[in-house]
């Protein structure tokens, strides 16, 4: 931080240091407004809010002109938690994620009363039996003795096993 302000104070003594008299705000909108359509490249909703306490730092910077940048960078961090919790706060269904979807793609499905067909039997306690359930092959247990090809009703999933019962008629 220090080594910056030295620079800074440097140019401020040549002679194009009237350009950088008050270049701090400059910067700082300059990297809000980055910031701010950079969301559009990067998915995530999240980048915009650094860009918005970026350009609220322009805006401290530009009526606090002297303000050393190690403060700048500390209000910047704590304006960018503040712009994220507010908006989370006030804006909550923004940041809601689509939870059909997420069940859908997780490894905590809920495959409790699906129905699967067994492919090869199972012995009652013993993990070994397969079933085929959506498309797939899954190892199976069960307390009861199921011969291949019955319809089995899923009764809930340790890891990569379903634990598996025959469907009563």
């Amino acid at each position: 931080m220090d080594f910056i302000n030295k620079f800074l104070d440097m140019l401020r003594s040549t002679y194009i240091g009237f350009l950088f008299d008050n270049i701090m705000w400059d910067l700082w909108v300059i990297l809000g407004i980055i910031l701010c359509l950079s969301e559009f490249i990067v998915p995530g909703f999240v980048i915009c809010f650094f860009g918005a306490a970026a350009l609220i730092m322009g805006l401290v910077t530009a009526i606090f002109p002297s303000m050393a940048l190690g403060w700048q960078i500390f209000i910047f961090t704590i304006l960018s938690v503040s712009v994220i919790y507010a908006s989370r706060k006030f804006f909550p269904e923004a940041f809601k994620g689509n939870k059909e979807k997420a069940v859908a793609n997780s490894d905590c499905d809920d495959f409790s009363h699906a129905i699967a067909i067994t492919e090869e039997t199972i012995k009652p306690g013993l993990v070994g039996g397969k079933v085929r359930f959506e498309g797939s092959y899954w190892t199976a247990r069960s307390n009861e003795e199921i011969a291949a090809g019955e319809e089995v009703r899923v009764v809930a999933r340790e890891n990569i096993t379903l634990i598996v019962e025959k469907i009563k008629k």
